[in-house]
């Protein structure tokens, strides 16, 4: 695996989503799993059952490594150094990256998603195919040359992300998510308004 450069500043969070795409053809959309559509009275239960969670899965030491990396992806965007014109996505609270494979997302936006044009965003960097995709490949989490789609976002201080539904017209499941930096909180069927006026059903707490 390459060695990582030398530190150039630190962020609060950060967390790196890793999704395979699926063709739409070949998506089961019978399939009540893949459908979209929330539930109106989700369970926790069911919830805390579907997700496969793996603590200290990267250790401190790895984590250090990771984010010195993060920081110095970040950095490259920040000096302009991506190829494709959509790999990089600022906004005021959250940087997005797209790499591998971009899609359209945002308000309205829901069930209309769509994959950007090959070329659109910089494939896949070498530092997360061995130090991300790799261990999760020999861990047999996903099957070798599977995920083809890394999209790294990275808040600010108190930030977080709309409620939203990864398109699964888009993305085969598991997606698979790794934080870093600090502690942050998966939450599950909140509404999608930022106030979050119906409470989340389950809170999933991913540590560093």
């Amino acid at each position: 695996p390459p060695s990582p450069p030398p530190p150039l500043h630190r962020r609060l969070t950060m967390a790196t989503k890793v999704e395979s795409t699926l063709s739409a053809e070949k998506l089961d959309q019978s399939s009540d799993a893949y459908t979209g559509v929330l539930d109106p009275d989700p369970c926790p239960e069911r919830i805390a059952a579907s997700l496969t969670h793996l603590p200290n899965f990267f250790t401190a030491k790895k984590c250090d490594s990771l984010e010195k990396w993060v920081d110095h992806t970040a950095w490259e965007g920040s000096m302009g150094m991506f190829f494709g014109p959509k790999t990089l996505d600022a906004t005021p609270c959250r940087n997005k990256y797209f790499f591998g494979k971009g899609y359209t997302y945002g308000r309205g936006m829901r069930g209309k998603e769509t994959l950007l044009p090959e070329g659109e965003v910089d494939p896949i960097p070498d530092w997360m195919r061995h130090l991300v995709i790799g261990p999760l490949e020999r861990k047999g989490i996903v099957p070798p040359g599977w995920v083809d789609s890394v999209v790294m976002n990275d808040y600010r201080a108190g930030s977080s992300i709309v409620g939203h539904v990864d398109p699964p017209a888009l993305f085969a499941r598991p997606i698979v998510t790794v934080t870093l930096f600090c502690p942050a909180k998966l939450v599950f069927g909140a509404s999608f308004d930022p106030e979050r006026k119906t409470q989340p059903a389950y809170t999933q707490l991913l540590e560093r």
